[in-house]
């Protein structure tokens, strides 16, 4: 325990307030109002209490420098469409780093949609064929008008991608795996999950493939591990 940890865009605190409880110093910022008040809410009722609760934008954010063990950036990363932007965000958020410290980031895969579209039949609507074309052309995700179905305007990442934006802002890539690796392919999911045999057989197949180059691509989200280079 002990660490000193910003979650940014850490929503209702799940991650932050797990964190807490391990015994670290936790501070979480979200771009929702309505996110940073249920975090509130919930701060008031534990015991384990979060340092700090504030609406804040990746983008903008100004936290100090040097003082944190990790950054957290769990959402930012794929609600930021503009490269520019999300490499000034790595950018920003690595100088807030101690000197040993971390910044892990989330992605969405590029092909996400669309193995989701066959998992859950959703290619039989040709919107969503339209929006999943988009997708793999150009990583840029745009749901349908209305905004209120297949997810909201965010960015879908090539491998490649994660990588080469952490370079380009300054930072060393020390891990990058697959958050579901291959175990959200399986088409009974719920079933595995819950006969205790299987469960640890689909745990022992995403272990011994969830940084298997080859297969990243295929994991929902992805997470990376990195440092500041100098």
């Amino acid at each position: 325990g002990d660490l000193s940890i910003a979650d940014i865009g850490g929503g209702t605190g799940p991650y932050a307030f797990w964190l807490a409880e391990l015994g670290h110093r936790v501070e979480l910022y979200d771009l929702m109002p309505n996110h940073v008040a249920s975090a509130q809410a919930i701060n008031e009722s534990t015991s384990r209490k979060l340092d700090r609760i504030a609406v804040g934008d990746a983008r903008t954010l100004d936290l100090r420098a040097g003082d944190f063990d990790i950054v957290l950036l769990l959402g930012p990363l794929y609600h930021i469409s503009d490269q520019d932007e999300r490499v000034a965000v790595l950018r920003r958020t690595s100088e807030w780093l101690k000197p040993d410290g971390r910044l892990i980031t989330a992605y969405i895969s590029r092909f996400g949609s669309l193995m989701d579209g066959f998992i859950r039949g959703l290619f039989q609507d040709p919107e969503y064929v339209d929006i999943v074309r988009e997708d793999i052309t150009t990583g840029r995700h745009r749901p349908n008008v209305a905004n209120d179905r297949y997810f909201t305007d965010s960015y879908f990442h090539r491998v490649d991608e994660i990588t080469d934006e952490l370079q380009v802002a300054g930072l060393q890539a020390l891990d990058v795996v697959g958050v579901e690796g291959v175990g959200w392919l399986w088409q009974n999911f719920e079933e595995l999950w819950s006969d205790p045999a299987q469960r640890d057989v689909l745990l022992e197949m995403i272990r011994a493939t969830d940084r298997e180059p080859s297969l990243l691509g295929a994991s929902g989200h992805i997470l990376s591990v990195s440092r500041a280079v100098g």
